[in-house]
């Protein structure tokens, strides 16, 4: 199988997943954020493509979001897995405003529990990484940290996608997005 691994990652804990895909799947793997992902990334060559991208404040990471509207569609197409990444499970519903349709197409979906990393962060993105680690222990919450048996399952799910691994009984959608008001993207400026 000739797959690859598009990820988008702004903190690190996206790419550490990607990165892990790979090494399990031996996949190709392209950081949406890299400048030269347009020129290598050739659609047609892969038959599998694997999807990954944070969360952060309830939007899928920018990069993500305007690769799904280039190239969503061509999805329907090819076998496909999509991950999303972020640090609490209530915000994976947001999973569904952005994939829509193509959960239920996918070989497997999965939301894997991100990690708090502030090394490399400054500016905003450390105050808001360290606002929630403060939040979390006034709550008496110990900080997430990456679920393992997740995301091996969803490596051999995408190795073995006729095998009956299934992560698409445990993910349904907790919200109704009719009805929930979002975050509009033009809010957040999520490129500096």
């Amino acid at each position: 199988m000739n797959g690859v691994i598009i990820y988008s990652s702004k903190t690190g804990t996206t790419k550490k997943f990607a990165h892990y895909i790979k090494e399990k799947t031996n996949f190709d793997c392209f950081n949406l954020r890299n400048k030269t992902f347009k020129k290598q990334f050739k659609f047609n060559e892969y038959d599998f493509i694997v999807l990954g991208a944070p969360f952060r404040m309830t939007l899928l990471d920018k990069p993500m979001r305007k690769f799904l509207k280039k190239y969503g569609n061509y999805l329907l197409d090819k076998q496909f897995a999509i991950f999303g990444v972020g640090i609490s499970n209530s915000v994976y519903g947001q999973m569904f405003k952005y994939y829509d349709n193509l959960i239920a197409e996918s070989v497997c979906s999965v939301w894997l529990n991100g990690e708090i990393v502030r090394e490399g962060l400054k500016g905003i993105s450390l105050s808001i990484a360290n606002a929630i680690a403060v939040q979390f222990e006034k709550n008496n919450q110990t900080l997430p940290t990456i679920n393992q048996e997740d995301l091996d399952r969803f490596c051999n799910k995408i190795i073995s996608p006729e095998s009956d691994i299934d992560f698409k009984t445990n993910f349904e959608n907790p919200i109704d997005t009719e009805e929930d008001e979002f975050v509009d993207d033009e809010d957040i400026d999520d490129d500096k």
